[in-house]
């Protein structure tokens, strides 16, 4: 199950990260699947002040989601002739 690349069309393998703007505002990170691709969306134009727990949620986010994008690479679809 993959998401489109456009940020807009996130898809159910959509993870959000809380964390908080220069101003200790409260934002979120997203990532998700993009096609073949994983997306990292974080707040635009701004910093993302992570605390050391929401850096080991991306971290792990972002390896769940390269674990999906390898293992569909490794689906080879059946062609029947």
């Amino acid at each position: 199950m993959t998401g489109s690349a456009n940020p807009a069309d996130t898809s159910m393998t959509s993870k959000d990260v809380v964390c908080t703007d220069g101003f200790n505002r409260p934002k979120k990170v997203r990532t998700y699947l993009g096609g073949d691709r994983i997306v990292l969306l974080a707040p635009p134009a701004e910093v993302a002040l992570l605390t050391p727990e929401a850096a080991h949620e991306l971290a792990y986010n972002l390896h769940r989601h390269a674990d999906e994008l390898e293992r569909q690479r490794r689906i080879v679809p059946f062609v029947r002739r």
